[in-house]
């Protein structure tokens, strides 16, 4: 090339950039890693398919099934079981961003952009492949670790918790234009035989009643008729303001555990615990060691802990006008006696 015909220095870098757009190519390297490729691709296609569709309409497939074998008399548990699991399997996005970087990033890294003239990997493709699918890998088997670094996860603290209902009660409010007692009672206050279930302070508790921390009948004027006082339940509100019995918010569980409060597929996505069993869901956790859900609380000179044992059928609910560090370790033993059942 003459010197008159020599590029402008200013035309060199875009020409070296057009090369790399026009040049550039996906490699596609033979032997097992054309196999490895091929397969992860088609892999990584179908879950995706999977996770964003398929496992809903399959496991509303599975359920619809399952009911119908129920009521024909037939075995039906390993339809239901599989029903529930590819319903949840969208709720466990941290699993499914763990599995779909397993597959998806080794392949990017396999088949990166390169200049014609290279026909081979380069040692830092394999390198980058590996660790991607090793670290992605360790998540897959420490899911809720996963979650803890990519989301600085914790478990919710009295104050988080608190500050959490209030807000969703205040967002309930602002989009149905009602207060949030109508709204809930409603809707999942609207539960037969849980009367004495009861949203302080647009409605007040009746007899019988225990006073806080045994306190003389005398406590209930000077709480100003609710409980634990008027202060107290106009303050918490969706966080404390609820009052009961033991047979009204025994009601109230079983009916939440049948799926008639909120949709199966909701349930089982509150119950899916980050963290493992010792976990925490969408406001549940399992309060009897397995096999159960549930909540325990406490307010000023009252503690509460209540659940559904989900094997046995079951609603137990322990309520207490003293102060007790493990709440729970009053429940153990009705625990123990229904499983022995």
């Amino acid at each position: 090339m003459s010197p008159a015909e020599q590029p402008a220095p200013a035309a060199l870098p875009r020409r070296r950039i057009w090369r790399y757009l026009r040049e550039g190519s996906r490699h596609r390297p033979g032997g097992a890693w054309s196999a490895l490729i091929s397969v992860g691709s088609v892999a990584a296609a179908l879950y995706v398919l999977w996770v964003g569709a398929l496992a809903v309409i399959v496991g509303d497939g599975a359920l619809w099934a399952a009911l119908w074998l129920k009521g024909a008399g037939l075995p039906y548990g390993a339809l239901d079981s599989f029903s529930t699991w590819a319903r949840a399997f969208s709720a466990q996005y941290h699993l499914d961003i763990s599995i779909f970087i397993a597959i998806t990033f080794p392949i990017a890294f396999l088949t990166t952009t390169a200049y014609k003239e290279r026909k081979g990997l380069a040692w830092t493709d394999i390198v980058l492949a590996a660790l991607s699918f090793v670290v992605a890998g360790y998540y897959i088997v420490y899911a809720g670790k996963f979650l803890n670094w990519s989301r600085g996860f914790t478990l919710p603290t009295l104050a988080d918790i608190v500050v959490g209902f209030t807000l969703l009660g205040l967002v309930i409010e602002q989009v149905t234009g009602r207060p949030l007692f109508e709204v809930l009672r409603d809707g999942v206050l609207n539960v037969e035989g849980s009367e004495r279930l009861v949203y302080q302070p647009a409605e007040a508790p009746t007899d019988p009643m225990a006073m806080p921390l045994g306190e003389p009948r005398a406590a209930l004027e000077q709480g100003g008729g609710y409980l634990p006082s008027i202060a107290d339940a106009s303050s918490a509100g969706p966080a404390g303001a609820l009052a009961s019995d033991s047979a009204s918010l025994a009601q109230w569980w079983r009916a939440f555990c049948a799926g008639e409060i909120v949709s199966q597929a909701s349930l089982t996505e509150m119950a899916t615990f980050v963290g493992g069993a010792d976990g925490y869901g969408l406001g549940l956790y399992d309060i009897a060691d397995g096999g159960s859900v549930g909540h325990a609380g406490q307010n000023f000179g009252y503690v509460s802990w209540a659940g559904c044992l989900l094997d046995e059928g079951a609603v137990i609910v322990v309520l207490s006008n003293y102060l007790f560090d493990n709440i729970g370790g009053m429940a153990e033993p009705l625990v123990r006696a229904v499983r022995a059942d």
